[in-house]
């Protein structure tokens, strides 16, 4: 599995769009601001990315059963197809990552929301 050519131009002018904004101090909630409360507060371009990664985590939380592996590697494909669109600012590069995982069988634990009785 692979980006099509259409993908990978679609992902790079995202990311260059990303890029100008930064570049040029213009404000656009979540991506050069805080999120809610911090909405007004500018996020200096090289703590972008730790501002992503404290989205994830904060929202990460899990219950129930591990879902199946098969289940699991899917839903992962989905996210990358979905990542590839070019609407999200994901890089060329990230987008290697799910179906690198998926091809070799490395899968992440996702939960059920089922609960042991």
């Amino acid at each position: 599995m692979r980006l099509s050519e259409l993908a990978k131009s679609r992902l790079i002018e995202t990311r260059e769009f990303i890029s100008y904004l930064q570049l040029n101090n213009l404000k656009v909630y979540g991506i050069t601001t805080g999120f809610a409360d911090l909405r007004n507060i500018s996020v200096n371009p090289e703590r972008s990315a730790e501002l992503s990664r404290n989205l994830i985590l904060s929202h990460d939380a899990a219950i129930g059963d591990p879902l199946p592996d098969d289940i699991t590697l899917g839903a992962m494909l989905i996210r990358a197809n979905t990542l590839a669109k070019g609407h999200s600012g994901f890089s060329v590069e990230g987008s290697n990552f799910g179906p690198f995982m998926g091809q070799h069988n490395i899968g992440q634990n996702i939960y059920s929301i089922k609960l042991n009785s």
